[in-house]
């Protein structure tokens, strides 16, 4: 119980006597001493007072204490760290947030990586089988693919390099040096075939320069050759192609000069219709288009000779194997290759389409390159 303090009263002049008296509330109450008279009492309670409810409860010991375990359960026992771990298992190790997006970006990108290759390998897949792809049509089916004996043809060149490229070049000697057809016949692959052709078309080819000689096996054809290139005294450039024939070399005379069943300038001039003959030639597509050959049904494609001096428009329809073949080796639809300006061909074609309209049909590709199997 906190001290408390009385104010002694006292008297005025009438013989009133006042005083006040401040008590703290909640404490003994002492009794008012006799003889004091009347006076004014102020009381200040600070905090709760004493209710009813709260003075019935005299000991707090006795109150009831209240327990949330439910009875006629056993109570609980504590456990160790491995009774725990043998319940739930091994925590999983922490791994920070960057880690995990990080962890995420590499398996992303290794997925992209492997379906891009896997679209490759079908595009490549799927440019094999249009090459391969049989013909519906009266023609004869195309097959580029080398023979077998021609991988053993092309590994006897790269063995055999040294002594064959000396060879090449004494038969290049003996063409360039040549003033008649009689003399070059020796010299050329198929000389029976060809002689007819050669006796016609065949020129002079000159001195020839004394800058080396570039020596090279070509792989753009469907049977291998030794190429030799290089320069004539009077600066002009040649490319000579030989095969094996019969176990030495011989000039391949039609691949080197590009020489057909028909050249394009004796076609251009020509008052009949040619049916199906054979040239050499540099086909580029083309973009020109005629109401005898309408681009929805046809393609159009730029044939050039050897020389690059002549040229004709030939079309081909895009339903046919020889359009699919074109299409294949020029890339022309393909989304992953870089498209092909131009390939050397051995086509049969047939035109003009009449006197005076230089337009062609190309009815058959033989395959690439101008060497033949």
């Amino acid at each position: 119980m906190l001290p408390h303090r009385k104010n002694e009263p006292h008297e005025d002049g009438d013989g009133v006597r006042a005083g006040f008296e401040v008590r703290v509330i909640g404490g003994a109450r002492p009794t008012p001493e006799p003889g004091r008279g009347k006076g004014l009492e102020i009381g200040l309670q600070i905090g709760p007072g004493q209710t009813s409810a709260s003075a019935a409860v005299e000991d707090p010991s006795a109150a009831p204490v209240q327990r949330l375990q439910a009875e006629g359960t056993e109570p609980l026992r504590a456990r160790t760290i491995s009774e725990v771990i043998g319940e739930v298992g091994p925590a999983a190790p922490y791994v920070p947030r960057h880690r995990s997006k990080e962890r995420s970006l590499t398996a992303w990108t290794l997925w992209m990586a492997a379906g891009t290759c896997t679209l490759a390998v079908a595009a490549v897949a799927g440019v094999m089988s249009m090459k391969k792809k049989p013909s519906n049509e009266s023609e004869q089916a195309i097959v580029f693919a080398p023979q077998d004996s021609f991988g053993e043809e092309k590994a006897y060149f790269l063995d055999h390099m040294g002594p064959l490229t000396h060879e090449a070049e004494t038969l290049l000697k003996k063409y360039a040096a040549a003033t008649s057809p009689e003399a070059v016949l020796p010299l050329v692959r198929d000389a029976a075939r060809v002689k007819e052709r050669l006796m016609a078309l065949w020129q002079p080819m000159g001195e020839l320069s004394k800058d080396l000689v570039e020596t090279s096996i070509s792989d753009s054809e469907v049977r291998p050759a030794l190429i030799l290139r290089g320069k004539t005294a009077g600066f002009a450039n040649f490319e000579m192609a030989f095969v094996r024939e019969g176990g030495q070399l011989k000039i391949d005379w039609e691949a080197t000069e590009g020489i057909g069943d028909a050249q394009l300038s004796e076609l251009r001039k020509s008052k009949t219709v040619v049916k199906g003959a054979k040239v050499r030639v540099v086909a580029q597509p083309g973009n020109f288009y005629t109401p005898e050959f309408p681009e929805a049904d046809y393609r159009s494609y730029q044939l050039l000779d050897a020389a690059g001096e002549e040229f004709v428009w030939a079309f081909v329809r895009r339903s046919s194997t020889t359009a699919n073949s074109l299409e294949a080796e020029l890339n022309e639809s393909s989304v992953l290759l870089e498209k092909t300006r131009s390939v050397p061909a051995t086509l049969r074609i047939s035109g003009p389409l009449r006197e005076g309209v230089n337009l062609f049909e190309i009815t058959e590709m033989l395959h690439k390159g101008w060497v033949s199997p």
